[in-house]
């Protein structure tokens, strides 16, 4: 949206320009006192212009910098979020084959298994939850480290 707004104001000091250079040319002929007049709102019109045009160049510089680095940040972040909870899948899976296992082999009620995969199943988004938070609090620092620098 800054950008617009950017696009507009230097296109109307653009137009404004043209008029103040027409009616410099114009008044130039006719009386000089008039004509420096003119010629002192056209150097502040360019200068208003040269200011937009600076400022819609940064204002695009900051854009692109920003769909380089964003992508970069959140794929980093995403990755160690995934990557942290990667051994924990591997053990809820293999706790949850250990407990089926007892169930099969008639140690464990069928009551009880319930309760048990219940317990786990509350438990788990529960610490894949504190595990994708701490890894990316962690990439994220690493990834202002970065732009720091």
């Amino acid at each position: 949206m800054p950008t617009l707004y950017f696009r507009v104001g230097h296109g109307a000091c653009s137009r404004s320009s043209r008029c103040l250079e027409e009616e410099y040319r114009t008044v130039a002929q006719r009386s000089p006192q008039s004509a420096q007049r003119v010629l002192a709102e056209l150097l502040k019109a360019h200068a208003l212009l040269a200011r937009s045009v600076k400022q819609l160049e940064e204002g695009r510089r900051g854009r692109e910098e920003f769909r380089k680095t964003v992508p970069k940040i959140v794929q980093g972040i995403t990755g160690a979020g995934i990557r942290s909870t990667l051994p924990f899948i591997r053990q809820y899976t293999e706790t949850l084959r250990e407990e089926v296992g007892e169930y099969v082999r008639g140690n464990v009620k069928a009551d009880e298994l319930l309760k048990r995969l219940l317990r786990y199943e509350a438990q788990a988004p529960q610490e894949v939850a504190a595990r994708m938070r701490t890894a990316m609090t962690e990439a994220l620092k690493t990834e202002e480290e970065k732009v720091q620098k």
